[in-house]
């Protein structure tokens, strides 16, 4: 399987290649107010003060894959 990894900068760019199937992502809380079509917002952990992390995904993407790299990054989340 081939690995691709880049850094983006700008919600919105995020957001756009999230909904056509190109990756996932960790962005704050606060971007959800960004609604876009085709991605789900999954926040990671509990509610504490400060600024909260979610993980958005495609809305289809069910892979067993995503679903292990979702409980990893809740797991490490968790220990934060």
């Amino acid at each position: 399987m081939k690995t691709i990894r880049t850094k983006i900068c700008g919600e919105p760019l995020i957001l756009s290649l999230v909904a056509a199937g190109l990756g996932v992502a960790l962005i704050p809380a606060s971007v959800q107010s960004l609604l876009s079509e085709g991605v789900v917002y999954k926040p990671l952990g509990e509610q504490v003060p400060g600024t909260g992390i979610v993980m958005i995904r495609q809305r289809r993407d069910e892979s067993i894959m995503l679903k292990n790299f979702a409980r990893v990054v809740r797991e490490v989340a968790r220990q934060q």
